[in-house]
């Protein structure tokens, strides 16, 4: 069939439904405005099907997306392991090879990714729910909730690794709405515990660093604490608590306390 046979056989507009003659043997249009109209209409009814990289949740959309999230938390969390796993492996390579000082720069960063990571979910909850419990009529975390938890997270601190005097945190917490649900709960030891309750993320990564050099081996022995020194401590903290300066005052009374069961107990 040659080109003045096409352009003499009569098509039928596949938008308009008006009648024309095509200038190619495949144009199902009758003008360019029919084509983009047809493409307009096609596209608002097009559906997307996407895989959450995240949950694995499958999910519909009707925009072409270039991260296929399903939700903001499910991307935070996604870019947070992803952040996690390339500092655990840039630590297991400078350890590897001895590279102290690089390798406790490196603890910082995980530490700080973890202790930011967990604030921030509290102060989420602060904005979500913007009401008061009494805490002392709340139920505690039941026996069989507290056993997934400690054996989800391997019955490790989930910040600094140690596997001893281990305690369940809520990260909205309790009194702004936060629930007994596995996802709200983590796994800390007692001082990173006391390190995040300070809620305040440069102090908290401060007390709990150093609980991570201690994992590694890699702290720098502390001086024996004297009776005159925890005295001058406590006086330090009366005074900021008098100044409203409630996060320093909690960051110093746990790294008061570490000092104290390290003398009478040591680390492990």
């Amino acid at each position: 069939m040659d080109n003045d046979t096409i352009e003499k056989k009569e098509k039928v507009c596949e938008y308009c439904g008006k009648k024309f003659f095509p200038r190619r043997s495949n144009q199902k249009y009758c003008d360019k405005k029919c084509q983009h109209k047809s493409n307009y209409e096609k596209s608002k009814n097009r559906i997307y099907e996407y895989e959450c990289p995240n949950c694995k949740k499958i999910y519909q959309s009707k925009i072409r997306q270039k991260e296929s999230f399903c939700s903001l938390p499910c991307k935070k969390e996604y870019e947070y392991k992803k952040r996690l796993l390339e500092l655990t492996e840039d630590l297991d390579d400078n350890l590897g090879r001895n590279k102290t000082n690089v390798g406790k720069g490196v603890i910082w960063d995980i530490v700080n990714l973890k202790v930011e990571r967990i604030i921030s979910k509290a102060t989420e909850g602060n904005v979500a729910f913007n009401r008061t419990i009494n805490y002392w009529n709340l139920a505690d975390i039941p026996k069989s909730t507290r056993e997934f938890v400690l054996q989800r997270d391997e019955h490790r601190c989930q910040i600094c690794e140690r596997k001893d005097k281990l305690e369940i945190h809520h990260m909205i917490k309790r009194i702004n709405g936060g629930d007994h649900n596995p996802l709200n709960l983590i796994t800390l030891c007692s001082s990173c515990h006391r390190y995040v309750e300070t809620m305040d993320v440069e102090l908290a990564t401060k007390g709990c660093y150093k609980n991570a050099l201690k994992y590694f081996s890699l702290e720098e022995e502390e001086p024996h604490i004297t009776f005159d020194e925890i005295h001058k401590e406590l006086l330090s903290i009366y005074k900021n608590s008098k100044k409203n300066e409630k996060e320093e005052a909690l960051y110093k009374i746990g790294r008061l306390i570490d000092k104290i069961e390290n003398e009478l107990y040591g680390y492990y």
